[in-house]
């Protein structure tokens, strides 16, 4: 990753969408959290989790995370951990908090979007395991949702316009 420029690798980034019959209860959500957590870590990935009913569609999550990288390489994140950015720009906001917030799990989540990337090495394996346990927790996989192209497109300049400085 050099110069102002970012490519991905097909193999290094992977959103996944799963859907649920029952509300996510606070109990499970904080559950999940910490499952992801656990495997990011040892893995060396970024996985992050998002209420599949704030992301319009993988591009929107691509943008995120390509604006995300840029910023953590030229100094200007806000934040030590890639994946908190991610949710800034996805969420289109300079406050964690709010972005958390925003586009966050939180409790009545029935969708969930997840993204995982790997700039060192391939993804593989991560998301079967992901895969795996959102379904010991009562998810199952679920196609990308559908999505009015004009609100997509007002996230995406959402994101991009983070990096603006007023």
């Amino acid at each position: 990753m050099q110069g102002s420029e970012f490519h991905f690798n097909p193999e290094c980034v992977k959103i996944l969408f799963f859907k649920a019959d029952s509300p996510l209860t606070e109990e499970r959500r904080d559950l999940l959290i910490e499952a992801v957590r656990g495997l990011s870590r040892p893995q060396g990935a970024v996985i992050q989790t998002f209420d599949s009913s704030r992301i319009f569609r993988e591009r929107h999550l691509i943008s995120a995370l390509y604006h995300a990288v840029r910023s953590k390489e030229s100094g200007l994140s806000r934040s030590r951990d890639l994946s908190v950015d991610v949710v800034r720009y996805a969420a289109g906001e300079r406050q964690i908090h709010l972005a958390f917030d925003k586009v966050g799990l939180r409790k009545g989540t029935r969708g969930i979007a997840v993204l995982v990337y790997s700039p060192e090495k391939e993804i593989e394996g991560i998301p079967e395991t992901l895969t795996r346990i959102l379904k010991e927790n009562g998810f199952r996989e679920a196609e990308e949702p559908a999505v009015k192209t004009e609100k997509e497109l007002e996230a995406l300049e959402r994101a991009a316009l983070l990096d603006l400085k007023l």
